[in-house]
């Protein structure tokens, strides 16, 4: 029995695993939030994260205030945990 390299080299290229083809971007849809949503919607989901901004801002505000005032440890602080409520 004799090695083939040309049967060899068939074998790894059979074995390889083959790239996907991609779609192209004409071929794929474009969506938006204006096609998905109505201006009420956009403008609710809006306001709302804005509103959990606000809390977050006002949350971590509380954590340096409580820091300032020694009732939180720095390290505490800047380990990302909230105070307990007094």
């Amino acid at each position: 029995m004799f090695f083939d390299p040309a049967a060899a080299a068939l074998v790894v290229l059979a074995a390889s695993p083959r790239p996907h083809a991609k779609p192209s971007p004409a071929a794929m849809p474009s969506i938006y939030a204006t096609d998905l949503f109505s201006r009420r919607a956009r403008r609710r989901a809006a306001v709302l994260l804005r509103l959990r901004w606000e809390e977050l801002r006002m949350a971590e505000l509380e954590r340096v205030r409580a820091a300032i005032k020694r009732e939180l440890p720095i390290d505490e602080l800047l380990g990302g945990e909230t105070p307990p409520k007094r």
